[in-house]
């Protein structure tokens, strides 16, 4: 029975075994055409990144270069500018020195001033009179040019009159030949009718013949009389040109009588004003020589007058300033007593806080002493406070404890690793070889795409420490356009010194002619202070320059 059992069933075993590696080989291959097709993906996915990834770094260092082009452009046109800027404010303060007109300069420029609007009007007056002369030949040569075409115009209509005559008089003979021909033609039919009926065949042709020329001479007379219309509106065209020509003639000739009457008027202007400029050039002379005793008189009073103000003002100035340093010398001194009891208490309290802490050095030695004494007895009840550690102790005994936690704690992070590296070991070794190699294909691409990022990260490094440094240079740009600014604002501190050291040399020359004077009124004066780290350099220098009295 057995014998027979497996000599029935080992067919069937073999088949179904046989049916069973088909169906695992068709899992298998299933499972390889998945893994095969997730490679494919996988790879058109990293192909797609490293695309995208290509892109991006090509943006990125374009992008860059073009930053950093037009980063080195405007630093090199903001150092022109600053240049530029800087040669201005030089030539602006060396100009300032020279800005000063003498009277003489000053008396010139007004001479030149009074007589410029004269020369001006000569000018304008010579201009309008070549203007006159340039129209008036303009003129001249278009009058002759109307006068040729006038004349050819003249020719072409006696030409076109004798054409006319001609054809008339070839007209009246065709309509007498025309007359003659109807006349012999009548007469013909006449005669014909008179004829015999033999005559007949000859009688027809002479009629035909005549009929023909009959239309001939009518056809010449339609086309004579065509030409005579043509010819009658060429005169009739010729005749409004001529109209036309001869009123353009007249004015024209207006327009030749206008510029001449102009060119005269011109002429008796540019005289005129000759002669007025001769007038007014001796005139000025002569109000020249009287204005300038004036002058002298006002300008010796003007400068007398802006000598006293301006020396009030210096004493109003010196005065305000005694205030204004007494006014800082009493806040010092308060400021000094009250940073001298400030200083004072915090001094105090941090003497107590010293203390203090003293007391408890001592306080901690006297225990830690009392705690070894009391160790060192063989009494239970005195030895009591030998279980109290020490100060070193105590510290030792923390540090121990946190040691062994922090031991603990990588001892159970080591532990949970190790497993978690035992359990990924043991499934990698269970895997299927496909998979094993999509795992490693994986990790090499993971390790691409980290080496890629990285990449990337050190390029927005890059180019965040490139954006830095254009940040700090527009801060040093808007620095110096700050401070440029700053000096074309102080151009009326400029100024103001320039007339004030103007004016100080004016009181000094004044001061050297009325020293007596001066010594007069030195009594009212106020006593010179100390003011060397207040008075700027410019104002000691110019004391300095004054006369001591």
């Amino acid at each position: 029975m057995p014998s027979q059992f497996n000599a029935t069933n080992g067919p069937r075993v073999q088949d179904a075994m046989r049916k069973f590696y088909e169906l695992q080989v068709d899992k298998m291959r299933k499972q390889l055409a998945a893994v095969l097709e997730d490679k494919t993906q996988t790879q058109r996915l990293l192909a797609t990144e490293r695309q995208t990834h290509e892109n991006t770094v090509t943006t990125l260092q374009t992008s860059y270069r073009r930053d950093a082009a037009q980063w080195k452009s405007d630093k090199a046109a903001s150092e022109a500018r600053i240049a530029l800027l800087e040669r201005r404010l030089v030539a602006e303060k060396a100009s300032f020195v020279e800005l000063r007109v003498s009277d003489a300069l000053a008396q010139e420029m007004r001479v030149y001033e009074l007589i410029q609007p004269h020369v001006a009007a000569a000018d304008r007056a010579a201009k309008e009179l070549h203007d006159v002369a340039s129209r008036h030949a303009e003129c001249a040569a278009t009058v002759a040019a109307l006068e040729r075409t006038a004349r050819i115009a003249k020719q072409q209509q006696d030409k076109s009159d004798l054409a006319l005559h001609d054809m008339e008089v070839e007209r009246d003979a065709v309509a007498q030949q025309l007359e003659a021909a109807q006349a012999a033609l009548l007469e013909q039919r006449r005669v014909a009718v008179q004829s015999d009926d033999d005559d007949g065949i000859n009688w027809k042709e002479k009629c035909t013949a005549l009929d023909l020329d009959l239309m001939r001479a009518r056809q010449r007379a339609a086309d004579l009389q065509v030409d005579n219309e043509q010819l009658a509106q060429k005169v009739q065209l010729l005749s409004v040109d001529k109209a036309y020509l001869v009123q353009d003639k007249e004015l024209t000739a207006e327009k030749v009588l206008q510029l001449t009457r102009a060119l005269d008027d011109a002429t008796a202007t540019c005289r005129r004003l000759e002669l007025s400029k001769a007038t007014f050039l001796e005139q000025i002379e002569s109000t020249r020589e009287e204005t300038r005793s004036l002058f002298e008189v006002l300008e010796s009073t003007r400068a007398d007058a802006k000598w006293t103000t301006d020396v009030a003002a210096l004493r109003n100035d010196l005065k305000m300033k005694h205030f204004e340093v007494d006014a800082h010398k009493a806040e010092f001194a308060k400021l000094e007593a009250s940073t001298g009891k400030q200083i004072a208490q915090l001094q105090l309290a941090v003497a107590a806080e010293r203390e203090k802490l003293h007391a408890y050095d001592k306080l901690e030695v006297e225990m830690d002493n009392a705690i070894l004494q009391s160790g060192a007895l063989t009494d239970e009840a005195s030895a009591t406070f030998a279980m109290i550690p020490t100060a070193p102790k105590r510290r030792t005994e923390q540090q121990l404890a946190t040691t062994r936690q922090q031991l603990e704690h990588m001892e159970t992070e080591k532990a949970q690793v190790a497993s978690e590296l035992a359990a990924a070991r043991l499934a990698v070794h269970h895997m299927h070889q496909p998979q094993q190699f999509l795992i490693e294909k994986l990790k090499a691409k993971d390790d691409e795409v980290q080496s890629l990022q990285r990449q990337v990260t050190r390029l927005d490094e890059s180019v965040a420490r490139h954006q830095q440094e254009t940040n700090t240079q527009l801060q040093a740009k808007l620095a110096l356009q700050n401070q440029l600014q700053l000096l074309l604002s102080r151009r009326h501190e400029l100024d103001t010194l320039k007339t004030f050291v103007l004016k100080a040399v004016q009181t000094t020359q004044s001061t050297e002619t009325g020293t007596t004077s001066h010594q007069q009124h030195s009594h009212l004066q106020p006593p010179p202070t100390p003011l060397d780290t207040k008075v700027p350099k410019w104002y000691l220098k110019l004391r300095q320059q004054q006369p001591t009295t």
